[in-house]
């Protein structure tokens, strides 16, 4: 009897998990729908300013994982409104006064809380890695080679963003971040099984109450 429990609660938490995969997809466009979005305007930042809090105020803080971090504006506002997803001010790997860095620079990106998706401007120079954390643990990772388009996470639950350069002449730009809060509530279907389950449940304790009397 126990064996037989045992199997069904395995079974309910199989059923009661995730089922669709996560997405990463570089496009022409982010987010549609979404929680937040964060432009990197207010407050304004001076150029070569290391970015950390400062936007905590928007659900996102920033530290520096190896290297110097993320900075703000050093090729000047507006630099990049040319590629998909930029305008106006922007975080990047750069050196100041938008020198090439000869550290390789890391630096995390953390949500106010857990999001099932986000969306950001994204321009990189050279191949370098992009991976989703969920309280530390790796849920995904996209590699990132030359891109210059907005760049989706979805379908997956994730409460920060770390972001690897792959060499010392390797770079990072970043704009436009929207992202949404994820949903805690089991969706219907999720919901459905789950009753299944305890509904088995119910009937296997009814049936060894029959045989023990």
């Amino acid at each position: 009897m126990k064996s037989s429990l045992s199997a069904l609660v395995l079974v309910l938490i199989a059923a009661i998990s995730p089922l669709a995969g996560a997405t990463v997809i570089a496009s022409s466009s982010g987010l549609a729908s979404f929680t937040k979005s964060v432009n990197f305007s207010a407050p304004a930042l001076a150029a070569n300013t290391t970015v950390t809090n400062q936007f905590s105020a928007s659900g996102l803080t920033f530290s520096a994982l190896s290297g110097g971090g993320i900075r703000a504006n050093s090729c000047g506002t507006g630099f990049w409104n040319s590629y998909t997803g930029f305008a106006g001010d922007f975080l990047n790997t750069y050196g100041p006064n938008c020198s090439t860095n000869a550290s390789i620079d890391a630096f995390s990106m953390k949500f106010a809380y857990d999001v099932s998706a986000a969306s950001f401007g994204l321009y990189t120079y050279g191949t370098n890695t992009i991976k989703a954390y969920n309280d530390g643990v790796l849920v995904e990772q996209y590699t990132a080679a030359n891109t210059r388009s907005f760049l989706t996470f979805s379908n997956v639950v994730f409460d920060e963003l770390r972001f690897n350069e792959g060499g010392a002449s390797n770079y990072f730009v970043l704009d436009n971040v929207a992202y949404q809060k994820a949903n805690v509530v089991p969706e219907p279907g999720a919901l459905a099984l789950f009753g299944l389950g305890l509904a088995g449940l119910a009937a296997l304790r009814s049936k060894a109450a029959k045989k023990s009397a």
